[in-house]
């Protein structure tokens, strides 16, 4: 669906496309609505500019929570340390680096459980919670359970070697090796 109705700036038609107007060519330029169709209606109605906005907002705000994400790791590093100095409850200091580790370590184990089973490993993480799970049968009966769910999540299987020939490389001969140097000079002067 193409409008070729132009606005004297950046505007959008009944239609829902875009025009803009350039004053020095004369030509008119539009874009349909299918191009920002993900987009919200709120954006729809925004120039160019407005979306350029938009996507630096965004972007900045990608990098504030990664940021954030820093910031908070280091605060809890920092405030563990800062309590073992001071004599504060090592204790419970020791439970809680006891249960980020058991954590870390039961996504490793439910990782390397599903390696070989589901496409992307990092994807049992989505749907089985560490938490939940306690022990290796426990994990290995909820892979199991996970491929039984969503079985487009397992891996592919790949035959040995790959499928067709592209012709390359030296290939083998359907005749015996001649047994005696006459015998090859024979053959390899010999008209067939």
């Amino acid at each position: 669906m193409s409008d070729t109705t132009s606005t004297s700036a950046e505007g959008t038609t009944a239609e829902g496309t875009e025009s803009t107007s350039t004053e020095e060519t004369g030509t008119t330029t539009t874009e349909t609505s299918a191009e920002t169709s993900t987009e919200t209606t709120g954006e729809a109605e925004l120039g160019d500019a407005g979306k350029k906005a938009i996507k630096t907002e965004r972007d900045a705000r990608k990098v504030a929570e990664k940021e954030r994400d820093n910031l908070k790791a280091e605060n809890d590093r920092l405030r563990r340390s800062n309590a073992a100095v001071k004599g504060t409850d090592l204790e419970a200091i020791k439970a809680e680096i006891r249960a980020e580790f058991t954590a870390q370590l039961s996504e490793t184990t439910i990782k390397a459980e599903a390696k070989g089973r589901l496409h992307d490993p990092s994807d049992a993480l989505l749907y089985i919670k560490p938490a939940e799970v306690n022990g290796e049968d426990a994990i290995k009966a909820a892979i199991d359970q996970l491929l039984k769910d969503r079985p487009y999540l397992a891996a592919q299987e790949s035959g040995g070697k790959p499928w067709g020939d592209v012709g390359g490389g030296k290939t083998p001969s359907t005749e015996p090796e001649p047994a005696t140097p006459e015998e090859r000079m024979r053959r390899a002067y010999s008209s067939k």
